[in-house]
Order: structure tokens, then C-alpha cells, then sequence
């Protein structure tokens, strides 16, 4: 991310004792977070056997649990990247720059997790090739897969700071 970043890098300098402690800082968030959408995943459970009665119609929870626990799950992931994106970088970054980062990483990992749940169910033999070790390899595949995606979305942050016109009145373009 500092390579990504480096534009910024000149007007933002962080603290060392504090980038030692935002990650673990980040890993607390997120324990929390994972509880919260665990509570709520819960409630929403105890919902679903439940039916809606509405001027004659006749709705199921189950399908409305559904929808509602996808729209969570994806919101809370737009969360988290976003996250990533305010904490981890040098400097300060407008919590816009990093919504639009979270959105995008959070759009292309949707479309990766499709991707790979369609190959590793029609195409892929890694459970012939590997055996017991297959869930190991799909866990480093996605792993690799989830990091460019994270990078990918910094660099939709750098390359939207880098189109403002305040930030390339301010800024001139760094000599390489």
C-alpha cells in the first residue's frame, strides 16, 4: 500500500508506534464486528420461521432472511474494506476516498467468490491432486485472491485522489 500510496507519503507521515498498533487495533474491530453479525444472524434465524400477512399476501420470513443476512453480509464487507483502507495507509483519507475504495474491492470480491465457487465445484480436481491438504490450497487461493483484491481497491482510491483537481493544483506529480 505504500507503493500504491506514495503520492501521499510526502504530506502524511505516521507515527511507528502507532502503524505497530493498527493492526491489532483493526484485529479487536473486527472480533467485535464478527460478533455483532453473529447476534444478529441469530435474531434473524429465530425470524425466519415466521410468515407475513399483508392485504392478502402471503410472505415467507425464510426468503426475506435470506435477502436481509446477503445485504448484511455485503454492507459489513464494504465495512471492513473500507476500514482497511481509513487505517492501514499513511496519512489521513477522507472516509469518501474510502468508501469508494471499499465499494469497489467489495463489488470485485463478489464477482471473484462466484468465480471460485463455480470453478472449485464444476472444473477443479484439487481434491484428486491434493487429497486432505485441498481445503489448505482453496484457503491460499482465496487468501491470494482477497489480497489483490484489497490492492486493487487502494489503487482505485490512489487513481480517484490523483483525478481531483485540488489534489493536482496542490501536488505536483513526484519526479521518478
Amino acid at each position: 500500500m505504500a507503493a500504491i500510496f506514495a503520492h501521499r507519503r510526502v504530506l502524511h507521515i505516521r507515527h511507528t508506534l502507532i502503524s505497530l498498533l493498527l493492526p491489532y487495533l483493526y484485529v479487536v474491530l473486527l472480533g467485535f464486528g464478527l460478533l455483532t453479525a453473529t447476534l444478529l444472524n441469530g435474531a434473524l434465524q429465530t425470524l425466519a420461521t415466521g410468515e407475513i400477512q399483508l392485504l392478502g399476501w402471503h410472505w415467507s420470513l425464510g426468503d426475506l432472511t435470506v435477502t436481509l443476512l446477503y445485504g448484511i453480509g455485503f454492507c459489513s464487507q464494504v465495512g471492513v474494506l473500507t476500514l482497511i483502507y481509513m487505517l492501514m495507509p499513511a496519512g489521513r483519507l477522507p472516509w469518501r476516498h474510502a468508501l469508494i475504495g471499499g465499494i469497489a474491492a467489495a463489488l470485485l470480491w463478489e464477482g471473484v467468490r462466484y468465480g471460485l465457487v463455480w470453478y472449485f465445484a464444476n472444473l477443479s480436481t484439487v481434491n484428486v491432486i491434493y487429497g486432505s491438504l485441498a481445503g489448505v490450497i482453496i484457503v491460499l487461493i482465496t487468501m491470494y485472491a482477497i489480497s489483490i483484491i484489497i490492492l486493487l481497491g487502494a489503487q482505485v482510491i490512489a487513481e480517484y485522489e490523483q483525478s481531483l483537481p485540488e489534489f493536482s493544483q496542490n501536488n505536483p506529480q513526484p519526479r521518478i
